[in-house]
């Protein structure tokens, strides 16, 4: 559905746009593709943890799954501003207001609207933690 496509996409969709990890080609993107995606699902779960929508046991749950699949961690040297920029240049291409689908329990999503403040607390962690250098 085009929701589920909004939860897979504006995280994705913005690392593509900042990391220039990602411009490489073939079987290898995938790879990227996945990384981002599992990136994606920690980050918006942290997020929807912040808002006190998620349970912290929940977070650790999907992070657990998450490890299940062995994909790796994912280092690129990102500004927060760049990132944020990008996040909302993604939502805002589809509606006029910034909404990211988060998850309420897991299996079940809402979009969600975020404040600035703690839009840019969480990516400046992802960014600090993610950092290759």
């Amino acid at each position: 559905t085009a929701f589920d496509q909004d939860f897979n996409s504006d995280f994705k969709e913005s690392a593509e746009n900042t990391i220039p990890y990602f411009a490489y080609q073939d079987e290898l993107q995938l790879v990227g593709l996945r990384q981002v995606v599992q990136h994606e699902l920690r980050f918006a779960a942290r997020v929807s943890a912040g808002m006190e929508q998620l349970p912290v046991d929940d977070v650790l749950a999907c992070d657990e799954l998450l490890e299940t699949l062995g994909l790796g961690e994912l280092t690129a040297d990102v500004e927060p501003a760049a990132m944020i920029d990008a996040l909302k240049a993604e939502r805002f291409l589809r509606t006029n207001r910034f909404l990211l689908a988060l998850p309420q329990v897991i299996g079940r999503v809402r979009l969600s609207s975020v404040t600035d403040e703690l839009l840019a607390e969480h990516v400046g962690a992802w960014c600090d933690a993610h950092r290759a250098s």
